[in-house]
């Protein structure tokens, strides 16, 4: 996603008193996943993105 794109989806989340917003379809994605997921897969998952990113 290009950042002119993030900055209109923040604004107007800004503009609608919203506490927090995930720009995208895939990072709300990643996000929910993130909930039905265990601690443990959220960790290791992150360790392999932190060393391939």
């Amino acid at each position: 996603m290009d950042s002119a794109r993030v900055v209109r989806i923040a604004l107007r989340a800004l503009h609608r008193r919203r506490g927090s917003i995930v720009a995208g379809w895939l990072n709300a994605l990643t996000v929910f996943g993130n909930r039905l997921s265990p601690r443990c897969a959220q960790r290791a998952l992150a360790g392999m993105l932190m060393r391939n990113g």
